[in-house]
């Protein structure tokens, strides 16, 4: 039963830690989207309108930015900015800092490991979350899947010096991230059950004992009776619990004793 209880328990935690720690990943997101995004220089980042621009200073000196963000968080999994348009549910990439290469080394620039081009048109119809950012900073609710793999995003607007929003700034965490976390829990309170289970049978054993002991002892009271010893006593034990029983069949065994010796009376 103790055990069947601390894997309830396991559960519970599990269950209120994954929730935490997924609460503490989206807080993090949207202030790390929140401050990277007053960041941007909004002149240069609103001059990046041709994809040929891709190679530009202008392009580079943003990406560069992003790049180096990543590398003093590397938790980032990608930072990139969107413009909106007057197509509904539909943005396109500006400056992405994921870097087109060979990630998964099998010889082959695959569709997923290659960078979002300036000008590239992004669908925002699944993602309720990024479209709300152009109002205010968010994050999404769940993890979210598209050609680059599964993520969890934080959302945050850029806005020019009049205060109008005129791109939004996403900030990614791989789902392989959160999923190892969450992982993590559990290993603790695995490696924390290997060493409760134990002591949890150990006590369970010693309580077990405790509890029978002194019926054991009245039983072995009980055999020498059978057998005819009526001048057997129970030695008295330290322990309260067994010192009541074998001072009760003591007495019981006296009680017999001083019956058994009376004469009857005579008619």
């Amino acid at each position: 039963m103790g055990i069947i209880l601390m894997f309830i328990g396991d559960l519970t935690v599990y269950t209120v830690r994954s929730s935490s720690i997924m609460s503490d990943i989206k807080d993090t997101l949207r202030e790390s989207a929140s401050s990277i995004a007053s960041l941007v220089p909004t002149q240069i980042h609103e001059s990046l309108i041709d994809p040929a621009q891709q190679s530009s200073s202008d392009y580079k000196f943003i990406e560069t930015d992003f790049r180096l963000v990543m590398a003093g968080n590397p938790n980032i999994a990608d930072i990139y900015t969107l413009r909106p348009t007057t197509k509904p549910h539909t943005m396109i990439f500006v400056v992405d800092a994921q870097i087109t290469e060979d990630s998964n080394h099998n010889n082959v620039i695959d569709d997923d490991e290659i960078k979002a081009s300036l000008g590239e048109s992004f669908d925002t119809g699944l993602l309720p979350r990024l479209e709300e950012a152009v109002n205010q900073p968010t994050v999404d609710d769940e993890i979210n899947y598209d050609k680059w793999g599964a993520w969890l995003s934080g959302y945050a607007p850029i806005k020019d010096d009049s205060g109008k929003t005129v791109a939004v700034l996403g900030v990614d965490y791989s789902a392989d991230y959160i999923s190892k976390l969450r992982n993590e829990t559990w290993h603790t309170i695995i490696y924390i059950d290997l060493i409760l289970i134990p002591l949890i049978i150990l006590s369970a054993w010693y309580v077990s004992r405790r509890v029978s002991r002194p019926f054991s002892i009245l039983a072995y009271g009980l055999e020498r009776l059978s057998h005819g010893d009526f001048e057997y006593r129970l030695p008295i034990s330290k322990h309260k619990d067994e010192r009541i029983f074998e001072e009760l069949f003591d007495r019981i065994v006296s009680l017999f004793n001083t019956l058994k010796s009376r004469k009857p009376p005579e008619d």
